[in-house]
């Protein structure tokens, strides 16, 4: 289970693109903004270039998938992205024995929450758009009578 969301996007998700999006997105804005803002303001901002870029990656292949575009993509990757920064603020760097298994658990929970309050923003708009026809597998019956009740 991830900790936090640092732990969850840089070493439990998506780490075949990690580096793409670092290249693409974080290194480009925290380059351009650290001659006019402190470092870790141009950190945060470079956080936020990362997940803009997998949010027009995910944007992208909804385009591409069912020729519409919603949006929710970007919300869900461009909040993922405050929550990242606002996380390391409040919480920022623990040591690991100062972290108990009471306030562990805490933190696991409110990430739980927020994660379940985005997370249909990111899945919508595959369920709304999706056709069980192309997919031949022996779920194909379940997905649509799943589908149907939505």
């Amino acid at each position: 289970m991830a900790s936090s969301p640092r732990d969850f996007w840089s070493t439990r998700w998506q780490l075949f693109l990690n580096e793409t999006f670092k290249e693409l997105g974080f290194l480009p804005v925290r380059n351009l903004l650290i001659p006019f803002v402190p470092r870790k303001i141009a950190n945060m901002m470079g956080v936020l270039g990362a997940f803009a870029i997998s949010s027009l990656l995910h944007e992208y292949l909804i385009i591409g998938n069912y020729n519409i575009w919603t949006g929710e993509q970007t919300f869900f990757f461009m909040i993922h992205g405050v929550i990242f920064i606002l996380w390391e603020v409040i919480f920022g760097y623990e040591k690991k024995n100062e972290i108990t298994m009471v306030k562990r658990f805490l933190k696991w929970g409110l990430l739980l929450v927020i994660n379940l309050l985005v997370f249909p923003a990111f899945i919508e708009p595959s369920l709304r758009n999706y056709k069980v026809s192309s997919i031949p597998t022996f779920t194909t019956v379940y997905i649509q009578r799943f589908i149907n009740n939505l």
